[in-house]
């Protein structure tokens, strides 16, 4: 939503500033939303043991492969596609596994929000090699929407 409000704001040419501010989280790590109340105890178990662990997961994983130091002859990192891809995969399964229906799990652009993974059947088990992170372009986000009792939550990581 933040992106799109700062396209609009740009193309419309209005004399505003944007002010962003981190997301805030539940106790249970669920994005704080109004939707949230729709949701049943066990939906919300089930929503709070899967989506936002399994972002905030793949969000650090992202981090700690920044932070390594590679040899110079480290071989050069998969194609941008198979990286997002195989994170994409690993959410959606383990939102599955806990009764969710995702209606995207996708890595994008922050800037257009383009995709830039999304192939879909690439496998969650997929091992990245380190220094998989360089295939990412920078401010890479990893966005979500998935179905828990009927009520859809959303979800956002840096990658």
């Amino acid at each position: 939503q933040l992106c799109i409000v700062r396209a609009m704001v740009r193309h419309l040419d209005v004399p505003v500033r944007v002010e962003s501010a981190p997301l805030v989280r539940d106790d249970d790590l669920l994005a704080l939303s109004s939707r949230n109340r729709g949701l049943s105890e066990d939906a919300r178990l089930a929503a709070s043991s899967s989506l936002p662990v399994s972002m905030l997961s793949v969000s650090a994983a992202a981090e700690a492969d920044r932070a390594l130091t590679l040899p110079a002859d480290a071989p050069p990192p998969p194609p941008t596609w198979e990286v997002a891809s195989c994170l994409e995969a690993r959410i959606a399964k383990a939102c599955s596994e806990a009764g969710g229906e995702a209606d995207y799990v996708t890595a994008v652009d922050r800037e257009t929000l383009q995709p830039i993974g999304s192939v879909k059947g690439c496998s969650a088990d997929i091992e990245l090699p380190d220094g998989w992170t360089r295939a990412l372009p920078e401010g890479a986000r990893m966005c979500a929407a998935v179905v828990y009792g009927g009520v859809r939550l959303l979800d956002n990581v840096a990658l």
